[in-house]
C-alpha cells in the first residue's frame, strides 16, 4: 500500500473522530437527551454512580443509532457513557492542556497501533497510581468498541482491556440490533501505524479547514449532477460510511458504488483541483438509461435515480427491517428513507384505511391549492413551512373519486390525508417549480422561504391526526416505539438552485461545511457564502425579494402588559408563520412562574395586581409555538428595566438609586447571584433555545451609588466601564454555563461608547446587539458612524422594528401608516448596510405593551393584529397596494377597509372579520369614537358658557340652556355602559381579570365619573332654578 493511501486512512479516522467538534449535520436535531451514568475510574476498577441527564448533539444522537456501521463515530452510542478521568497531564495519549483555548492537535506520530509492544506499554498509563488528580477530564467510553473518547483533548485514546470487553460483545450487539453483519472500527496494522508516525501530513481537521471542498468539471450541461454530488459528498452519514472503507466489489470498474466511493476518497484527499465526474456520468447512463446524453436534465430526477442505483448495489444485510419488509439494511436506506402515513376515511361511516410506503423524499406543490371543487381555496405557499402544512392537509375526495369501504363495502366520498409516520435521517425536499400542462409548460419563480432548523414534529402522523398522545400509555412507550427519537429536529445542510427558465437554465448549490460555514458550488468554482446568501438563494429556482435579510423574524410579545391567556396563542401562532414570522421573543417579566427564592416575583407571587401563567400554562405556550414551527428567544431582564424585581423589599437594597426601581446596582454583591437565578430559571425552562436575550437597555441610572462613583474613577473609561463589565460577566457566565446558547443584547448603551472601549473589553466575543429604532421614514436616524463601530465590533447583527407600543405611552390603536413607513426605512437601511456585517441574523417585530412597569397599558394585543400581520407581508414583499389588499382580504376586511391611520368606529356591527380577537379590536375603535364625542361635549362652547365652575360655585347658571345638555349626557351614559359592557364581555375570553379592570378603569371608569358628575351638577343646577 502506497504511503499516500495510508495517510489517506488517518484521514477518514482523524476527520471523523475530530469534525464534530465543528460539522453540522444535513439532518441534525439541536439537543437531545439522553439517561447516562456517570465512571469513576479508581485503581483498576471501574464504579458506576447514578448521575443526571446529559444534553448531546443531535448529529451523534443520530449516528449511534447506527453504530455498527460507523464505528468510528460510535462514542455517543447507547452504550456509552460519561467517565470523570484524572489523568496524567503528560500521559502518552494526552495531549496536555493547561489553559483555555483551542484543542491541541493529536499526537498520531506517537499513536502506535493496538497490536504493537508501544501500544500495550501507552495502555498501561492509565493505571490509577498515574493518575493525576488535580485534572479532572471528561471522556465517553463506547463499552461496544472500547473506544475512549477525551473531550478535552478531541482526541480517541485505546484501552487494552476495555477493547478486550468490547470485542467479546460485538457479535451479539449486532444480533440484538437486527444487523446481519458488523463492522470494526479500522485498526491500523503496525506497517499502517509506522507510515503513519512517519508521515504525519494531516493531523486534525480545524474550524477553518476547507479539506472535502473540491469543484466539478462541467461535462456539458451537467450541472444537474455536480450539484446533486456535491450534496451527497457532504452528507455526514453518507461520508462517513464510504470513508470507512465498508464497501468491497469483484467489479470495481461497473460499480457505482465503488465510483462513489473512490469519489470520497478524492474529495477527503486533500488536493483542491477540480474533479471531473466521467467515469461517474457514465455508470449513471449505464444503470439509469433514460438519464443518458448529454441534453439538459433536471437535478431531483437524477438524484433519485442516484439513489436507487446506491441501493440496489450496496451489500445490504440479509435481515430485513422486522416492522416494514420494504425497507432494508443498505445505507442508501438507512440514511433515507422515511414512512408515509395515508388514511383514507370514509364520510359514510368513519372507517378508516391506513397505508404507511416508504420515501426517499417529499415533492411539495407550489401552486395555489384548489378545492374539491376545483377552484382555487388559498394562495400559494410563501415558505417551507406553507407547503408542508398544504402536503399534510386532509384533502376531501369527491365523488368522481369514491372508492370502495372496506368497513362498509360500498363506494363512498371519502378524505385522505398524508402524515409522516417516520421521519429519515436525512430529510430532502423537493419544490416542483416545472409546471407542465395542456396550455403549456413553465416554471414557477414563487419565493418559498425555508428556516436554518426546521422541526418536523407538527407533521407527524400523532399530531396531525388529533392524538397526540397515541405513542403512550402512562408515560411509556407502546407498541415498541422508541420514544428516544420523538425530537424532530432538522438542520440545514444543503440546498440546491436552479437558475433560468424551464426550457434553459443552470443548477449550483450551497453546502454547509463543518459547523457553520457555507459554500457555493458552481461546476469548478467553490466559493465562500454566507448563511444569508444561503437563505435568500433561489431555493432550487424561485426569485427571492430584494427586500429580505436575516434568517429570522421575530415577533416579540411583551406579556408584561397585558398578557393573552393561552387559548389566544392557540389561535394566533399558527397565522404568525404563515404571514412569514419564523420565531418568537418572549418577555416574561413577572407573568414567569418563578419559583423557590424568586417565588414571589412571578406569577407565582401573592399580588393580586399580577396576571400570569402557572407552570403547566406556560409549557404550553411553548408547546404551541413548536407546533407552528417557531423558534423561541426568552427575554431576562439584567440590567435595566428591572422594576418587577426591584420592587419587592428583598430586593430593594440593589437599586442604583434607592427611590429608583429601575436599574440595577453593578456594584452590589447580591445582584450577580440574583441574575444568574434569573437565568437558570429561564433557560431550564426553555431546553431547546439557541438565543438568549439578556435585556441590558436604557439603564437611566448608571454609576451613582458611592461604591460604583469609585469604580468609574478608577477605571480607565468611566462609566462605560460599568456597564460593559456587567454585560460580559453576565455573558460569560451563561457561556460557560451554557455553552450553545447565543447572547443577544439592546444596543443603545452602546451607542454612545467609543469603538476602541468596546473592542477593548472583547464585548463582541460574547454578545449580538439588537439595533432598535422605530422612527417613521421623515425622522429615522442611524448614522453611518454607528454602522461602522458595529460592523467593526460585532460579528453578529440584529434588528428590531416595531407594530405596536413605539407611537405612544397611552396609545389605544396602532397607527399602520407609522410602522410601515418604519418597515420600508429599516429595508432600505439594511439594503445599504447589511452586507458589511459578517452575519446579519434578523429582525425582531416589537411590540411594546408598556413602557415599563408602572407605565399605563399601550394597544392591546388583538388590536395590533392588522398591523404585525402588514408589516411581516411588507418586510417580506415591500408595501404595495396589492400586499395591503391581499392582508386586508386575510384578515376579513371585506364590508369595510383596512385603515393604515386609526379610524374609529360606531357601536361593533356584525363584521366578517376573522383574525384572533377581533371582537376586541372592533371594541376599542368603538371606544375612540365614544372618547371623541365625549370631549366634544365636555369641552363643548354650551358647558365652558352656560355651566363653568365659576357660574356652578355661585349658582349662577340657566335653566333653559342646562335642560338641552341633561339628554345629552344621559345619552352617553347609556352608551358607555354598553361599550363597557361588551368590552368586558369579549375581554374575558383573551385577558385574565386583572388586566381587565386595569385597562377598564384607566380608560371607561374616568369618562363614567365625569359624564355622572356633569349630569348630577346639571340637575341641580336646574333645580336651584338660577337663585343666588
Amino acid at each position: 500500500m502506497k504511503v499516500s493511501a495510508i495517510e489517506d486512512l488517518s484521514l477518514k479516522r482523524e476527520k471523523n473522530i475530530n469534525e464534530h467538534e465543528f460539522n453540522g449535520i444535513i439532518v441534525r436535531k439541536s439537543t437531545y437527551n439522553l439517561s447516562r451514568s456517570s465512571i469513576s475510574v479508581k485503581s483498576d476498577t471501574v464504579a458506576r454512580k447514578k448521575g443526571n441527564s446529559e444534553t448531546f448533539d443531535e448529529e451523534e444522537s443520530r449516528q449511534s443509532r447506527f453504530q455498527p456501521l460507523f464505528p468510528q463515530l460510535s462514542f455517543l452510542s447507547a452504550h456509552s457513557v460519561p467517565v470523570l478521568l484524572r489523568s496524567e497531564p503528560h500521559a502518552h495519549y494526552y495531549a496536555s492542556q493547561t489553559e483555555p483555548g483551542p484543542s491541541p492537535e493529536p499526537r498520531v506520530n506517537e499513536r502506535p497501533g493496538r497490536g504493537s509492544e508501544d501500544y500495550k506499554t501507552a495502555s498501561r498509563k492509565l493505571t490509577a497510581p498515574e493518575i493525576n488528580c488535580s485534572n479532572l477530564r471528561i471522556i465517553a467510553v463506547d463499552l461496544c468498541y472500547g473506544n475512549i473518547l477525551c473531550f478535552q483533548c478531541g482526541d480517541y485514546v485505546y484501552d487494552r482491556e476495555l477493547l478486550g470487553v468490547a470485542k467479546s460483545q460485538w457479535s451479539e450487539s449486532a444480533k440484538s440490533l437486527s444487523f446481519g453483519e458488523f463492522y470494526r472500527a479500522w485498526e491500523p496494522t503496525q506497517i499502517e501505524a509506522e507510515l503513519l508516525r512517519k508521515h504525519p501530513r494531516r493531523r486534525r481537521v480545524v474550524e477553518n479547514s476547507t479539506i472535502g471542498l473540491r469543484g466539478l468539471i462541467n461535462l456539458g450541461s451537467t450541472c444537474f449532477m455536480n450539484c446533486i454530488v456535491q450534496a451527497l459528498i457532504h452528507t455526514p452519514l453518507l461520508r462517513d460510511y464510504f470513508l470507512a472503507d465498508r464497501h468491497h466489489c469483484p467489479q470495481p470498474t461497473r460499480c457505482l458504488v465503488c465510483e462513489v466511493s473512490h469519489l470520497f476518497q478524492e474529495f477527503y484527499s486533500g488536493s483542491k483541483a477540480p474533479l471531473t465526474l466521467h467515469k461517474l456520468l457514465h455508470l449513471i447512463w449505464t444503470h439509469a438509461r433514460h438519464l443518458a446524453g448529454y441534453e439538459q436534465q433536471d437535478a431531483h430526477e437524477f438524484f433519485i435515480a442516484t439513489l436507487d442505483v446506491l441501493h440496489r448495489h450496496c451489500e445490504a444485510a440479509p435481515i430485513l427491517v422486522k416492522d416494514n419488509p420494504h425497507h432494508c439494511n443498505c445505507i442508501i436506506d438507512q440514511i433515507f428513507t422515511g414512512g408515509l402515513q395515508s388514511d383514507v376515511v370514509c364520510q359514510a361511516c368513519n372507517g378508516v384505511s391506513t397505508t404507511i410506503d416508504p420515501f426517499w423524499d417529499i415533492s411539495l406543490d407550489l401552486g395555489p391549492a384548489a378545492s374539491a371543487s376545483g377552484s382555487d381555496s388559498s394562495g400559494p405557499p410563501t415558505s417551507l413551512l406553507d407547503c408542508l402544512e398544504r402536503f399534510t392537509r386532509a384533502e376531501h375526495l369527491g365523488s368522481s373519486a369514491k372508492i370502495k369501504c372496506s368497513n362498509c363495502q360500498t363506494y363512498q366520498e371519502s378524505t385522505k390525508q398524508l402524515t409522516m409516520k417516520q421521519l429519515p435521517i436525512v430529510a430532502s425536499f423537493h419544490l416542483k417549480r416545472f409546471e407542465h400542462s395542456s396550455i403549456q409548460d413553465k416554471k414557477i419563480s414563487t419565493f418559498i422561504s425555508f428556516p436554518e432548523q426546521l422541526d418536523m414534529t407538527p407533521f407527524m402522523s400523532h399530531r396531525r391526526n388529533g392524538n397526540n398522545n397515541s405513542a403512550m400509555i402512562d408515560g411509556l412507550p407502546k407498541n415498541g416505539e422508541d420514544m428516544a427519537f420523538s425530537d424532530n429536529r432538522y438542520s440545514l445542510f444543503a440546498v440546491i438552485n436552479h437558475e433560468g427558465s424551464l426550457e434553459t437554465g443552470h443548477y449550483t448549490a450551497f453546502i454547509r461545511q463543518q459547523r457553520d460555514q457555507w459554500f457555493k458550488c458552481d461546476d469548478h468554482l467553490i466559493t465562500r457564502a454566507r448563511l444569508k446568501d444561503v437563505l435568500t438563494s433561489e431555493g432550487n429556482g424561485g426569485k427571492m425579494d430584494a427586500l429580505t435579510f436575516g434568517s429570522h423574524r421575530l415577533v416579540h410579545l411583551d406579556l408584561k402588559g397585558a398578557p393573552p391567556r393561552v387559548c389566544y396563542f392557540e389561535k394566533l401562532f399558527p397565522l404568525l408563520r404563515t404571514w412569514g414570522a419564523t420565531g418568537l421573543l418572549l418577555e416574561w417579566e413577572d407573568t414567569f412562574p418563578y419559583n423557590r427564592e424568586l417565588s414571589h416575583i412571578g406569577s407565582n407571587g401573592l399580588s393580586n395586581l399580577i396576571s400570569g401563567y402557572t407552570i403547566q400554562e406556560a409549557r404550553h405556550i411553548l408547546q404551541i409555538a413548536g407546533d407552528c414551527g417557531l423558534a423561541v428567544v426568552p427575554l431576562v431582564q439584567t440590567f435595566g428595566h428591572m422594576e418587577f424585581v426591584l420592587k419587592h423589599d428583598e430586593w430593594r437594597s440593589l437599586r442604583e438609586v434607592e427611590h429608583f426601581p429601575s436599574s440595577i446596582c453593578p456594584s452590589n454583591p447580591r445582584t450577580l447571584p440574583l441574575v444568574k437565578s434569573l437565568i437558570r430559571q429561564i433557560v431550564s425552562f426553555h431546553p431547546d433555545i439557541q438565543y438568549l436575550h439578556i435585556g441590558a437597555d436604557e439603564v437611566w441610572h448608571l454609576g451613582l451609588c458611592s461604591v460604583c462613583i469609585k469604580r468609574a474613577a478608577s477605571s480607565k473609561y468611566g462609566k462605560p466601564s460599568l456597564y460593559l463589565e456587567h454585560v460580559l460577566t453576565i455573558a460569560q457566565y451563561v457561556q460557560e454555563t451554557y455553552p450553545y446558547l447565543k447572547i443577544i443584547i439592546w444596543d443603545d448603551m452602546l451607542r454612545s461608547i467609543d469603538v476602541q472601549v468596546l473592542n477593548d473589553h472583547y464585548i463582541g466575543k460574547y454578545v449580538e446587539p439588537m439595533i432598535w429604532h422605530y422612527n417613521p421614514r421623515d425622522n429615522f436616524a442611524l448614522p453611518h458612524e454607528l454602522w461602522d463601530k458595529y460592523t467593526a465590533v460585532f460579528p453578529h447583527i440584529w434588528a428590531a422594528t416595531a407594530f405596536k407600543g413605539a407611537t405612544g405611552s397611552s396609545q389605544h390603536v396602532p397607527i399602520i401608516r407609522h410602522h410601515i413607513s418604519n418597515h420600508e426605512k429599516w429595508l432600505e437601511e439594511l439594503s445599504i448596510h447589511a452586507n458589511k456585517v459578517h452575519e446579519f441574523r434578523g429582525t425582531v417585530f416589537t411590540g411594546w405593551s408598556r413602557y415599563d412597569h408602572y407605565a399605563t397599558l399601550c394597544e392591546l394585543l388583538p388590536t395590533a393584529i392588522p398591523s404585525l400581520a402588514l408589516c411581516l407581508k411588507v418586510w417580506l414583499h415591500g408595501y404595495s397596494e396589492q400586499v395591503h389588499n391581499q392582508v386586508a382580504k386575510t384578515l376579513g376586511y371585506i364590508d369595510h377597509p383596512l385603515h393604515i391611520t386609526p379610524q374609529p368606529r360606531p357601536a361593533p356591527i356584525p363584521s366578517n372579520l376573522r383574525f384572533p380577537g377581533w371582537p376586541v379590536a372592533v371594541g376599542v375603535e368603538w371606544f375612540l369614537n365614544f372618547r371623541t364625542k365625549f370631549h366634544n361635549i365636555v369641552s363643548s362652547e354650551q358647558i365652558s358658557t352656560w355651566m363653568n365652575p365659576w357660574q356652578v360655585a355661585n349658582n349662577y347658571t340657566n335653566p333653559m340652556q342646562l335642560e338641552n345638555l341633561v339628554p345629552a349626557f344621559t345619552e352617553l351614559l347609556l352608551e358607555l355602559s354598553s361599550l363597557e359592557g361588551y368590552l368586558k364581555f369579549q375581554m374575558e375570553s383573551i385577558f385574565f381579570p386583572s388586566m381587565i379592570d386595569e385597562w377598564i378603569g384607566t380608560n371607561i371608569q374616568p369618562m363614567k365619573g365625569k359624564l355622572m358628575e356633569l349630569k348630577q351638577t346639571t340637575e341641580n343646577q336646574i333645580k336651584l332654578n338660577s337663585r343666588v
